[in-house]
């Protein structure tokens, strides 16, 4: 049944009718049932976001994309710090070519997924070439309709590797109407994922989203800091996640999300949610 669903959904139309459409059947799949109207729980909230012409604002398009978003950052934030970009691999015959000059990461700068670790003089072959070339393809638009990822440019970002390597601790800040409501952390994201969520004064709570949780983590020293930047930047939107890493006490800006898990995230139970939702909207 799943396959069939999937060839199905593969070839459906896109378009703002298409895309609702899809969306509809997706999020059902994902929670079993379809959006509320009072958009009062996350995912629900995220749906309504995710087909409305909010999507496809300027300034959402812009920070999706991993390289721009540093700009864009930039004139919010000062002195805001970003892992280094050393270059971007926009064909295969680049990716082949490329060879390591310092430990990097390579990532699409389009979409999210494959993420490859690469030490220096390392080239990128076997399975990272199949990864990298599969990443530079991927039409995150198509397989998930956010229509923020519609226009850009695909392309993979070759970024310095942070002291932490693949080990290193995302911070994801959740924002609404310009105020960090609340912290999502994700551990060994490339083995056994583990994933915590927090309070904006970091206390664990007791949800469990898409992963299972993990062991406790000791709140950063620069999280005020973290707290500071993330409401700066969110306060072009009404919501938003701004995604940090946290490598040797300094703070670097990641990326920024616009709809988390496409809408799909599941949590423990309905309850879960509506406690989540709380945090972030004051309602459900």
């Amino acid at each position: 049944m799943k396959n069939i669903l999937r060839r199905f959904l593969s070839n459906f139309p896109t378009g703002k009718y298409g895309d609702y459409v899809y969306s509809l059947i997706k999020f059902y799949v994902a929670h079993s049932r379809l959006p509320s109207k009072p958009d009062v729980l996350f995912n629900d909230y995220l749906f309504k976001l995710k087909v409305s012409d909010e999507i496809e604002d300027v300034m959402r398009q812009v920070s999706s994309d991993k390289g721009m978003v540093k700009g864009f950052a930039k004139t919010i934030i000062a002195g805001a710090r970003f892992p280094k970009t050393l270059g971007f691999l926009e064909s295969r015959d680049q990716i082949a070519s490329f060879t390591a000059d310092q430990p990097c990461v390579i990532k699409p700068a389009h979409s999210n997924g494959d993420v490859i670790y690469l030490d220096t003089g390392d080239k990128i072959v076997g399975e990272n070439l199949a990864k990298a070339s599969r990443a530079l393809t991927r039409d995150i638009y198509r397989e998930t309709r956010q229509r923020n990822y519609k226009n850009l440019r695909r392309r993979l970002i070759c970024e310095e590797m942070l002291p932490d390597g693949p080990d290193i601790i995302d911070y994801k800040v959740f924002c609404f109407k310009g105020v960090a409501k609340s912290i999502q952390v994700d551990l060994s994201r490339h083995s056994a994922h583990r994933r915590n969520i927090y309070s904006a004064t970091w206390e664990l709570l007791d949800i469990t989203y898409n992963f299972p949780r993990g062991n406790p983590v000791p709140r950063p020293s620069c999280l005020p800091e973290m707290l500071s930047w993330a409401g700066e930047i969110s306060q072009l939107f009404e919501f938003v996640r701004v995604d940090f890493f946290v490598s040797e006490g300094q703070l670097y800006l990641g990326e920024v999300t616009h709809c988390p898990e496409a809408a799909h995230g599941r949590f423990g139970s309905l309850e879960e949610e509506r406690h989540f939702s709380r945090i972030l909207f004051g309602k459900a």
